[in-house]
């Protein structure tokens, strides 16, 4: 109800009061801010990581399946459901942030940390209604960040269980009578806590941590998405049973689709800010992921495949 108030509110305010802009020039009018590329096409394709975080985390809802009734049919259309109303309210909240922007290169200004900020101080001449909105939207910030660190954790919980992570034993351990991953959640919270102390010393920390974040679910989607089409294509009579399914043409289709979307947001969201970046401004997210690849695969090698149970073996011997 606070998502859906919150978003009424601020769509309603910046329709009365913001600084309405022409549609013509607001929608064919394309132009470069700051050190870009030279070529626009390119320049669009380089940003891609910024829009493309908003259309992550539908999977969270997979993370939860063990505390959902009748998961194999709801969580399917939770992904769907929540996909769909937020891609059409923030295409409606993006086409009005748009329409009322008085000066797009004031608003895209460096110094400008928090752009939406200064869009809706133009469009109140308020300070104090965009203290209010800016507080709304803390409160809905705050509300994601609960949901991540919840889904995070079962997601490390489950993975823990199975024992592919390190300190699995302490990671999947839940207290009598608590029913209560603790130690994942915690877990959970500092590692994301830790990194905000980086990010405050350095600005090009923020872009490799987000680069990560985003690549990082980027990588997992594809290689879910190429092992599944795999297994349709060549076995699909091993497949079991799926409560929601798209059918075999349709899903493959999809499927398809996602996987160059994918591949070209996975390639772009390594690319530097810039033409011809110094050391300082180099996107340096292709060293830290590279790292953490091998070592995630030194620790497959050396431990992991050792001790690791597939939950598909795990069902088997609990059935």
């Amino acid at each position: 109800m606070l998502h859906i108030s919150g978003f009424m509110f601020v769509n309603v305010l910046l329709i009365l009061l913001g600084p309405r802009q022409d549609v013509a020039p607001t929608l064919t009018t394309f132009g470069l801010v700051g050190e870009s590329y030279t070529h626009l096409g390119l320049t669009c394709l380089v940003g891609l990581g910024v829009p493309l975080t908003t259309t992550l985390g539908a999977d969270s809802s997979c993370y939860l399946a063990e505390e959902v009734r009748n998961a194999s049919w709801a969580v399917p259309r939770a992904m769907i459901a929540s996909t769909m109303a937020n891609a059409i309210t923030g295409l409606i909240i993006t086409t009005n942030l748009v329409f009322n922007i008085s000066n797009m290169y004031a608003a895209m200004n460096p110094t400008n940390i928090l752009t939406y900020v200064t869009i809706l101080l133009d469009a109140t001449e308020s300070r104090a209604a965009t203290y209010y909105v800016v507080s709304l939207l803390t409160a809905l910030f705050t509300a994601c960040a609960t949901n991540r660190a919840t889904t995070a954790s079962r997601q490390l919980y489950a993975f823990a269980r199975d024992n592919g992570l390190p300190f699995s034993k302490w990671l999947s351990h839940v207290r009598p009578g608590s029913d209560l991953p603790l130690n994942s959640i915690l877990a959970a919270l500092l590692l994301s806590v830790v990194p905000t102390f980086i990010i405050v010393e350095t600005d090009t920390a923020i872009q490799i941590i987000s680069n990560i974040a985003v690549n990082g679910l980027v990588l997992s989607y594809f290689t879910a998405i190429v092992v599944f089409m795999y297994r349709k294509i060549r076995s699909p009579k091993s497949l079991p049973h799926a409560t929601f399914s798209m059918g075999r043409i349709i899903g493959l289709v999809v499927n398809s689709f996602a996987l160059i979307f994918l591949t070209l947001a996975f390639v772009f969201c390594f690319f530097p800010t810039g033409p011809d970046p110094t050391l300082l401004h180099m996107n340096w997210s292709v060293v830290v992921m590279g790292l953490v690849l091998v070592f995630c695969l030194l620790y497959w090698v050396l431990r992991a495949r050792h001790n690791y149970i597939a939950p598909i073996e795990r069902m088997r011997k609990d059935l």
